[in-house]
């Protein structure tokens, strides 16, 4: 068998690409500054000990010098070699960094040459053990420049030049001899460098050239990979899917089941009203599963088409807001609605529709948000002569990992499955797919533990953009709530509805306002105050006989005598609650 050594193979690759070459370089001037970082120390102890030795003979000044000019250069070498291990060489700071290296090199050569400057004070047994560490010196930067040419030169020739210069102007015949002895060792030197320096170029070229065979590998390895999760997650999902499947049937059937056979053992109980009202909401559970499977064959068929109609866009969206703010008060969970005072009041599109699809989101973000908030923002805006309606879903939930987000819009597949989150996998899949049915684009973005955001854009026909004006005077409305989004949501509501409003986030605020301005107000809307604040400010407003309309949240008992309403505030309550003052 015939073996090639690795020059001969690099004699056999391409010429280098500029993506190759970079990585020698880069690859160089590492390794040059990690053969270098042991002359960071070595060398001004070196010097340190030759000046000890010297101190007797030598001019204290110029030996002085000579030992701080070698310790500054180390220092100096030291930040070098930091700032370039911190920082990503590129071809653009290579020549940079190199430039600096290269002075740094000349800068040691010179001074290694210039101790020839001592030779002549120095008994001669110093002087020969001053000789054999230059040799030394020399030799090992053979070995510690090899990897970068132009370092290796600007180190020896300074080097080799200044001291052959120190022995010849010594004067004695011996130093000549030794002078030519040591240029002689320079040009030795210099041929173990270059075949050093072509060995450290061949095998990194190698390096690079296995690298990138590696990751082409690794490449076509993992387009094989995903095909077969592909194929393992369809597989997957099949049998997810019915398991999910057989517990969504099984929990409404064992109820209705339990339920009636409570009702035939004693029919005439008054009690089993509330047993036919469980049966009857398990049934209709039951049934919008099976319309849920329903929708996602007639999407695949391409059979389910949109019914466009006008609607009225607040009351369509508040009204599902509503259904949905009950769920988030029994978690516990903050619950916002926000329509931009901009959205027309009526478009045309497919209500049905657009209703399947922000129940399944919001139903979707309860059901993963176990504590915080969960938001609805109704937005549009115009491309050319085109109006959309962008809708947005937000939670504070656990959030989906990427990992997930590649498949969370496929059937049967849920971002998360335990025993809290159970479900069939079909919302947001068919979600997507009613979206596009309407021309819309659907889109998501997570963060692990930290919750999900789904937007829509729906194209929309406008046939009604302003709200007839209000039936009232033209007094302001004087609006207290501490809680920022609610007052976003309402002061968007007051403007669609043209009203001159004035806002404060605290009762003490609202007060003083009051108090300044007694006759500028018609009405003040309170929320989110503490009782006593609350009591403090209605208070004020009866003497004032200024007329009051309080916010609760679901489910929170009040015994106020004055007009009040539930957030998410719906807009015609709204608007009647204050025609009714």
């Amino acid at each position: 068998m015939n073996s090639k050594l690795p020059e001969e193979i690099i004699d056999t690759l391409p010429p280098p690409s500029a993506k190759q070459q970079a990585y020698i370089q880069h690859q160089s001037l590492i390794l040059l500054v990690s053969s270098l970082n042991k002359a960071i120390y070595v060398f001004p102890l070196t010097a340190i000990i030759l000046t000890v030795l010297f101190w007797p003979y030598t001019n204290h000044v110029l030996l002085t010098s000579w030992l701080v000019a070698i310790c500054v250069l180390s220092l100096v070498r030291n930040t070098v070699h930091k700032k370039i291990n911190q920082q990503k060489i590129t071809p653009f700071n290579y020549s940079r960094w190199l430039k600096y290296m290269l002075i740094l090199d000349v800068s040691g050569g010179t001074l290694a040459g210039f101790s020839s400057l001592f030779l002549a004070t120095l008994p001669q047994e110093f002087q020969w053990l001053l000789i054999i560490v230059i040799i030394a010196i020399s030799m090992e930067s053979v070995a510690g420049q090899s990897a970068v040419k132009s370092s290796f030169l600007a180190f020896t020739l300074p080097l080799f030049s200044g001291f052959a210069l120190g022995l010849i102007l010594l004067g004695s015949n011996i130093f000549y001899i030794v002078s030519i002895f040591a240029m002689l060792h320079a040009f030795f030197l210099y041929g173990n460098f270059t075949a050093m320096h072509h060995h450290i170029k061949t095998n990194l070229t190698l390096t690079f050239s296995n690298q990138q065979l590696a990751k082409q590998l690794k490449q076509k390895n993992q387009a094989l990979v995903t095909s077969n999760e592909q194929v393992n997650a369809t597989s997957q999902a099949k049998s997810k899917f019915i398991i999910s499947m057989s517990q969504e049937l099984r929990i409404p059937l064992q109820g209705m089941l339990k339920q009636l056979e409570s009702i035939q053992i004693n029919p005439h109980d008054p009690e089993h009203l509330g047993s036919l009202s469980i049966v009857r909401s398990s049934g209709v559970g039951l049934l919008n599963l099976l319309n849920d499977l329903t929708d996602v064959y007639r999407l695949e068929k391409g059979q389910l088409k949109p019914k466009v109609k006008v609607f009225d866009v607040r009351q369509h969206f508040e009204d599902l807001a509503h259904l949905l703010a009950i769920n988030a008060h029994v978690k516990g969970l903050k619950f916002f609605c926000t329509i931009d005072s901009k959205v027309p009041a009526k478009i045309e599109s497919d209500p049905v529709r657009l209703s399947q699809i922000i129940l399944n989101l919001l139903a979707n973000a309860l059901k993963f948000t176990n504590q915080g908030q969960v938001e609805l923002k109704i937005s549009s805006q115009m491309h050319g002569e085109q109006a959309f309606l962008n809708i947005s879903v937000s939670d504070t939930g656990i959030g989906i990992d990427q990992d997930h987000m590649k498949m969370i819009f496929q059937p049967f597949i849920q971002g998360k499955s335990d025993a809290e989150t159970l479900g069939n996998g079909l919302g947001l899949a068919i979600s997507r797919e009613l979206c596009q049915l309407l021309d819309g684009e659907m889109s998501a973005h997570s963060v692990a533990g930290k919750g999900s955001v789904f937007s829509l854009e729906i194209p929309v026909k406008i046939t009604q953009q302003y709200e007839l004006p209000v039936l009232y005077n033209k007094k302001s409305i004087l609006l207290v709530e501490g809680e920022n989004k609610h007052r976003i949501s309402i002061k968007q509501q007051l403007r669609f509805l043209n009203l001159s409003y004035e806002t404060a986030t605290n009762a003490k605020e609202a007060m003083a306002t009051c108090a300044e301005s007694r006759n500028k107000f018609a009405a003040v809307i309170i929320g989110h105050q503490s009782e006593l604040q609350q009591k403090l400010l209605i208070n004020l407003c009866q003497r004032l006989k200024l007329q009051t309309i309080e916010l609760f949240e679901f489910g929170k008992d009040n015994n106020s005598e004055q007009l009040t309403l539930n957030y998410p505030v719906k807009l015609e309550q709204l608007k009647a609650a204050i025609n009714h003052l």
